[in-house]
């Protein structure tokens, strides 16, 4: 049996975590998440060495739901 050789293409894979396509993918599946968690989420996303979203309480109501019902926490397990 013959061996397999791979070449990562590392600059590539770098560029491609930043780009904006990326970000919209990245923004799409937080807003997904936040769709579920409910209206009291919001959604930011932020680049440095890669795309990264994250879904948070905008409000104090948002906090006192995930604190008593951990509807962020459900919304993330739930897929979806």
């Amino acid at each position: 049996m013959a061996k397999t050789k791979v070449v990562l293409n590392i600059p590539a894979f770098q560029a491609m975590r930043v780009d904006a396509e990326m970000q919209g993918i990245v923004r799409s599946e937080a807003e997904k998440i936040q769709g579920r968690a409910g209206p009291e989420f919001g959604v930011d996303v932020s680049t440095g060495k890669t795309s990264v979203a994250r879904v948070f309480p905008t409000s104090f109501r948002g906090i006192l739901d995930e604190a008593r019902n951990g509807s962020l926490s459900r919304a993330v397990g739930s897929g979806g």
